[in-house]
């Protein structure tokens, strides 16, 4: 959109700037949920600090708008394990190093590829709906990612005065 391109124009990014090519392997995070804006930091961030980034953009199953339910997780968890099969053959990706970060609605997709895929070896859950008492309960409709299926170390980060600071559902974890 123009206001995203208009926003943009005035960033202080260092994105546009030639850096050299290094050898070796780095850890993979991937970023779901949320607009390219609001990942674009902390990608750039993480980036100069030695890791590879992914951000994997919301989309619904079946029209541009996510759906705020189990066939949108899955949708969205979907197209993460898209982005990892697409990097798996990257030379360049630590495979034994891969973490998922999740943003709002992004955390229960995060959970789910983290449940589904021993390959995600961290996940942060930033203001996660994970932590809400309703959109949480998401998290036990499918017994082939559930939450109940979660070994994977979490950080779940919130404002105290967020909808998302119950822990009704993460403090029935187990690692």
């Amino acid at each position: 959109s123009n206001f995203v391109r208009l926003y943009q124009a005035e960033l202080h990014s260092k994105t546009g700037i030639e850096t050299a090519a290094h050898e070796g392997q780095f850890p993979l995070v991937l970023l779901l949920h949320g607009q390219v804006i609001n990942w674009h930091f902390w990608g750039e961030f993480l980036a100069s600090h030695g890791y590879v980034v992914a951000f994997c953009p919301v989309a619904g199953t079946y029209d541009k708008r996510l759906e705020a339910d189990i066939t949108g997780v899955e949708t969205e968890m979907r197209d993460a394990e898209f982005a990892l099969g697409h990097l798996s053959n990257d030379p360049q990706v630590d495979h034994k190093r891969v973490a998922v970060i999740g943003y709002s609605h992004g955390t229960l997709a995060a959970t789910a590829l983290a449940a589904k895929n021993k390959t995600i070896k961290a996940m942060i859950s930033l203001d996660g709906v994970i932590g809400d008492p309703l959109e949480g309960e998401l998290l036990y409709e499918a017994p082939y990612f559930g939450i109940h299926k979660l070994t994977t170390p979490l950080m779940h980060l919130t404002s105290g005065a967020s909808y998302s600071n119950n822990m009704v559902h993460i403090d029935q974890l187990s690692f």
